[in-house]
């Protein structure tokens, strides 16, 4: 009878084991297909991302590029506008050089004058375009934006 007992116990003891055994397996199952799932999703998501920033980063020096471009061109335009002022004020120079040159008397001819008041109107109608030109060409860049 007690081998009985004995062989039950051993018997239950052993079908506890084996459920526990069973459990913990499950259990370890559980928890490494989470693991695994859960690494899977999170490197498609980083996949994801660096996706998005490399399109962001290749979009932004794009525009970068461009606004290189914009820049070179509008400094290539402002030199030009430049020497061109440059130009115009020696000439301007000459002129006043010139004047000074004159004698007095030949200032009092109107006709003389008239030519000169003409000319000095010219050079200043010329220089106002040139710095409408250049105010223009100034405000470009803060304008592509």
């Amino acid at each position: 009878m007690e081998n009985n007992r004995i062989s039950r116990k051993d018997k239950k003891s052993s079908k506890k084991k084996k459920g526990m055994i069973l459990y913990i397996l499950l259990w370890i199952i559980l928890v490494g297909a989470s693991t695994y799932g859960f690494k899977y999703y999170f490197d498609m998501r980083m996949d994801e991302v660096k996706k998005e920033n490399l399109e962001y980063y290749t979009y932004v020096q794009e525009k970068v590029d461009l606004l290189k471009d914009k820049t070179e061109a509008l400094n290539k335009d402002i030199n030009s506008l430049n020497d061109e002022v440059k130009i115009f004020n020696e000439g301007i120079d000459e002129l006043l050089d010139g004047l000074e040159d004159i004698d007095v008397s030949i200032g009092n001819t109107e006709e003389l004058q008239d030519t000169i008041n003409t000319k000095l109107q010219e050079l200043d109608d010329r220089l106002m375009e040139l710095k409408e030109s250049l105010d223009i060409l100034k405000e470009a860049p803060s304008n592509g934006n």
